[in-house]
């Protein structure tokens, strides 16, 4: 668990509308991070509620608004990336986030990351946020087929055993990965 010190440091550099990335100790998740090569595995926003840092998410069983400290407190070893949009994000922009995380509120995860389905999953939940309210893409969108040409080894036999050998290689997804690279971020604070 992160020590004190360190999250009120991050109380005092984040802005509303920045961008968390954590390391999710467990199996789906790890396996995930080996497949994408990246030492990301989830992702939400961070917003203001009441005056209080929180962090909307979507996480199992659904997409909800999580205190800054229970969300920093999942990521393995500590490894933590805030990255901020480069252009600024104006007031009207930060509420229009605001409003559409509660809006995409209380939808269940999709184990199957599957893009195009009325459920959610965190990099999902964080690309159609930031599409609705302000047009910015955050990540890349992308078939299964494609993401497995990119890293043929690493998840290949997971996703094969994942959907008892039939992956659905049309299907749309996106990976944390592919919006912690995302060059339209900047990072403003790395823990590892």
């Amino acid at each position: 668990m992160m020590n004190q010190a360190w999250v009120h440091k991050l109380k005092n550099r984040l802005k509303e509308g920045d961008i968390l990335f954590i390391s999710i100790p467990n199996f789906l998740y790890k396996a995930i991070e080996k497949g994408t090569q990246s030492p990301t595995s989830h992702v939400g926003i961070a917003i203001k509620v009441d005056n209080q840092w929180m962090v909307a998410e979507s996480k199992v069983p659904f997409s909800c608004i999580s205190t800054l400290a229970d969300f920093v407190a999942r990521s393995d070893n500590n490894w933590l990336s805030v990255k901020r949009y480069k252009g600024d994000l104006n007031a009207q922009q930060i509420q229009k986030i605001k409003q559409t995380c509660h809006q995409h509120l209380g939808r269940l995860y999709n184990f199957g990351f599957i893009f195009d389905s009325n459920q959610q999953f965190c990099s999902k939940f964080v690309y159609q946020v930031f599409r609705q309210a302000t047009g910015i893409k955050v990540g890349e969108v992308e078939s299964f087929s494609a993401l497995l040409t990119k890293s043929p080894d690493g998840l290949t036999l997971f996703w094969w055993l994942w959907f008892c050998g039939f992956v659905p290689l049309n299907a749309n997804t996106i990976t944390p990965y592919s919006q912690w690279i995302d060059p339209k971020f900047s990072e403003v604070l790395f823990n590892a």
